[in-house]
């Protein structure tokens, strides 16, 4: 379990620091991603990786598990910002 913990937060954090170089892009035109999304999961990823930390895991149906239809139904196929959340979403879920 601790392996997957500590996947799970390496993701969530490799997630946030590549939706701080998309918002760093100059505008949605130039990356396809609003960037009203990228703060919203910027702020649910915070909140999971508090979670883990504090080891208040809720069970799985209250968990934030939303990010992946938003990004699989309205960004970039190509998105590799979109894969780290989804896969730090994902590593979160398992938990």
């Amino acid at each position: 379990m601790k392996m997957k913990i500590d996947n799970a937060k390496i993701a969530i954090e490799i997630a946030m620091n590549c939706i701080d170089g998309e918002l760093m892009k100059s505008s949605e035109i130039q990356t396809g991603i609003p960037s009203d999304h990228l703060k919203m999961f910027k702020m649910y990823l915070k909140e999971m990786l508090t979670e883990i930390m504090n080891n208040e895991i809720p069970v799985k149906s209250k968990r934030i598990k939303k990010m992946s239809h938003i990004i699989l139904d309205s960004w970039p196929i190509d998105s590799s910002v979109g894969d780290k959340i989804m896969l730090a979403e994902s590593l979160y879920m398992d938990l």
